[in-house]
């Protein structure tokens, strides 16, 4: 009796490690971390290295309903940005960005206009943002993309940087990435 019951329960631990095994493979993976290096020889010649999270699964990276809903609904928000590259926009030395690149809106005449409405936008969500990540960032500037340079030289599409794209820059101290 006792034998029976034990290869009962070998196989039942066999079955769930082995589901376990290939829940884990690759293919049916919904979480991805890259690592990526940038070889800059048309800008400033130097190298940029970044690891980027990515999921397709809501449940590993949960960012609320209503923020999320708030960002998707706001046309003119296009990318929000959280890294911890030193020297992240000019004059940022030492400490983390929180950047939210925003589309220029064509109402917005001279340079305070769109420096002002684009801070209003940004401090809409800034809060949010500080709770999702468990941050403090406070606001840094706003910065105005004038050129296209970079996206030339990187061949993006313009939601990191390009000519009608304004960024609002908040920092926060750098944290260690075992944090």
């Amino acid at each position: 009796m006792l034998k029976i019951i034990f290869i009962i329960s070998l196989i039942m631990f066999m079955g769930v490690s082995t589901n376990y095994a290939f829940s884990q493979e690759i293919g049916l993976s919904t979480f991805q971390e890259t690592a990526q290096v940038i070889i800059d020889e048309k800008i400033d010649n130097k190298s940029i290295a970044s690891v980027t999270l990515l999921s397709s699964n809501i449940q590993e990276i949960k960012i609320p309903t209503e923020i999320k809903q708030k960002i998707i609904e706001n046309k003119r928000i296009q990318a929000v940005i959280l890294t911890n590259e030193n020297n992240c926009v000019l004059g940022v030395y030492d400490q983390s960005c929180i950047i939210i690149n925003i589309e220029r809106s064509p109402d917005d005449k001279g340079v305070f206009a769109i420096q002002d409405n684009t801070r209003i936008i940004a401090d809409s969500y800034i809060e949010g943002i500080n709770k999702i990540f468990d941050t403090d960032a406070k606001f840094f500037q706003v910065f105005i993309q004038t050129e296209d340079e970079m996206n030339q030289a990187l061949k993006t599409s313009g939601i990191v940087s390009g000519s009608r794209i304004i960024s609002a820059v908040y920092t926060m101290p750098m944290e260690d990435t075992d944090s």
